[in-house]
This record gives C-alpha cells, sequence and structure tokens, in this order.
C-alpha cells in the first residue's frame, strides 16, 4: 500500500496510476486532513511507503516515524525532482 499525500497536478495522476499499474494499492489522503489525521491514516492503512509533495509535511510525518512502524520510504516530490526524474528518498 502507498499513501499519496499530494495537491491534485499531473505528476500526482502520474503517481497513482504508476502504483496501479505495478499492482500497488493507493490510499489517498487530503493534504489538509493535518499531520495527525494523516499519521492515523498511514498507521490504519499500514501502507509501507508515502509519497509527499510538500517538505513541511513531510517534516511532520518524519518526526512521528516511530508511530508508523509499517513505512519503510517517505518519497518527496517537486517540480525539480519530476522535471530530473529523480524524487528525493527521505526515509529508506
Amino acid at each position: 500500500r502507498v499513501a499519496v499525500v499530494c495537491n491534485v497536478s499531473l505528476s500526482s495522476i502520474v503517481v497513482c496510476f504508476a502504483n496501479l499499474i505495478n499492482g500497488c494499492i493507493n490510499v489517498l489522503i487530503p493534504k489538509d486532513a493535518g499531520p495527525a489525521l494523516i499519521n492515523k491514516a498511514i498507521a490504519d492503512s499500514r501502507c509501507q511507503a508515502l509519497i509527499v509533495d510538500d517538505a513541511k509535511l513531510a517534516g511532520h510525518i518524519l518526526d512521528e516515524i516511530h508511530l508508523l512502524p509499517e513505512l519503510r520510504q517517505i518519497i518527496l516530490l517537486d517540480r525539480k525532482n519530476i522535471l530530473q526524474r529523480k524524487p528525493e528518498v527521505l526515509c529508506a
């Protein structure tokens, strides 16, 4: 399972389709839910990866990573990294 916390954009749509093509289950979480509810959704759905497009939000999640034992990767997408095809992996 892959949690996706991104604004609606072409890159987030491509990410979701790429996950589906590779057999992953997308767990779409609205960004306006706030860090506490986002962490709860990630934990409850037992996601192993998180794709996020907001560095500040990713930082909040990293601060609480000990509460998310199944989460193995946090991938930060931004326009610069998308164009270079090198998303930043914050934890692995």
